[in-house]
């Protein structure tokens, strides 16, 4: 975990603005991928490592894991869980949805989201 923080404030090199647009970016593109939940789980412990490490305050952090990992699970059937029961169910109605057919909708739905919520949380704890 603390190399994950590490990583992080490397990237954002100790200054909050940058550090709301590395989380929410890495984590909506990593959400996209690995189920969405378990992996805001799991960052839990590198969002406390990063606020020991620098002494900032780690609330906006927090704000942009929680959009990240909910907006990036958009971006392809893996992403959350109810995107594999919504192609499940599509399925037994003969509806057939492949992976790139979904991404190709899901990554455009993941970068517009993610960009909204860039600005909003960017607006929100930098003025």
């Amino acid at each position: 975990m603390d190399t994950a923080a590490q990583g992080i404030l490397a990237f954002a090199g100790g200054n909050t603005v940058y550090g709301i647009s590395v989380v929410l970016w890495s984590f909506s593109l990593m959400s996209a991928f690995i189920n969405n939940i378990p992996l805001a789980a799991a960052f839990i412990p590198v969002l406390k490592t990063l606020g020991s490490i620098t002494g900032l305050s780690v609330h906006p952090f927090w704000w942009a894991l929680a959009a990240g990992t909910g907006l990036g699970g958009n971006g392809t059937i893996i992403g959350a869980s109810s995107n594999v029961i919504a192609i499940g169910l599509a399925k037994t109605k003969g509806v057939r949805i492949t992976f790139v057919e979904f991404a190709k909708i899901g990554m455009v739905v993941l970068f517009l989201t993610t960009s909204v919520a860039n600005l909003i949380l960017l607006l929100r704890f930098w003025i």
